[in-house]
C-alpha cells in the first residue's frame, strides 16, 4: 500500500508534553506495522527517534510562534495551518495521505482505514467532522490544502468538490466526545485525544499505548515489572 502519515509536533516552552504525545503517536504507528511512510515535522532540534526506523523521516521546522495547545480554537487552527504548510512542502507520491494531530494514537494497524473509492475520508465527531484526523487521496491533496485553509474542513466536505466517505464506524474516535465510552476508545483503531488538556492527552495516550502493546490478558508484563 502506498500511503503517508504527516504530523507536526510543536514544542511548548517549558513543557515536553506535546513532544511526548508526538513520540507516542509515531511509536504506535510503528508498533502496529503501518504499511506506509511517516513524515514528522518538529519545532525542536532533538530527534524524536535517535535510532533510524524504516519508513520514518523527521524534519526540523522553525519554532512555532503560537504552538498548538489544548482546544483553544485559534491555537489549534495555527497548529493545523503549520501541518498544512508542512504537507505542501514535504508530500511524497502517495495513494493516500493522512493528516493527523500529534495527539492521536494507533491502537492497532491502520492500513484498512484508507480504502474505497472516496477522495476524502473523515471521522464524525458528534455532528461535525474531526479535523484532527483526515485522509486525502494523494492526487487531490494540493487542492484540498488550498480549500481547507479558506473553507475549513466542514466547508470542504459540503462543497461537493470531493467525494467524501466516513472512516469505518467506531474506528477513529475522539476521546473528548461525551457520547464515546472508554470501551469504545479501547476498541478503536485510532484515538484522537482532542478536547482534553495536553497533560491529560499525554497520560491517556501513554496508558492506552501500554494497554494495546503490553496489556496481555495474563498480566505477564506487570509480573515482570513487579518481580
Amino acid at each position: 500500500m502506498t500511503a503517508l502519515v504527516l504530523s507536526v509536533v510543536d514544542e511548548v516552552k517549558g513543557s515536553r508534553q506535546w513532544r511526548a504525545c508526538g513520540k507516542l503517536w509515531v511509536a504506535s504507528l510503528l508498533r502496529h506495522l503501518w504499511d506506509g511512510e511517516i513524515v514528522i515535522g518538529r519545532s525542536f532540534p532533538e530527534v524524536l527517534f535517535p535510532v533510524v526506523r524504516g519508513g520514518l523521516s523527521e524534519v526540523e521546522l522553525p519554532a512555532a510562534t503560537k504552538p498548538m495547545l489544548g482546544e483553544n480554537p485559534d491555537l489549534k487552527a495555527n497548529g493545523r495551518a503549520r501541518l498544512h504548510q508542512f504537507a505542501r512542502e514535504h508530500t511524497r507520491s502517495a495513494g493516500w495521505v493522512i493528516l493527523a494531530d500529534a495527539d492521536c494514537l494507533a491502537l492497532r494497524n491502520l492500513d484498512h482505514l484508507v480504502s474505497g473509492k472516496s477522495e476524502l475520508l473523515v471521522a464524525r465527531s458528534g455532528k461535525r467532522c474531526d479535523p484532527g484526523f483526515v485522509a486525502v487521496r494523494g492526487e487531490r491533496l494540493g487542492e484540498y490544502l488550498e480549500l481547507v485553509e479558506v473553507l475549513g474542513l466542514e466547508g470542504v466536505v459540503g462543497s461537493g468538490k470531493f467525494s467524501v466517505g466516513d472512516f469505518e464506524r467506531g474506528e477513529v474516535l475522539r476521546a473528548g466526545d461525551l457520547a464515546v465510552t472508554v470501551e469504545d476508545l479501547a476498541n478503536a483503531a485510532v484515538v484522537h485525544f482532542g478536547g482534553l488538556k495536553p497533560e491529560m492527552n499525554q497520560k491517556l495516550a501513554f496508558a492506552f499505548h501500554m494497554m494495546a502493546v503490553y496489556g496481555d490478558k495474563d498480566g505477564l508484563f506487570f509480573d515482570m515489572l513487579e518481580s
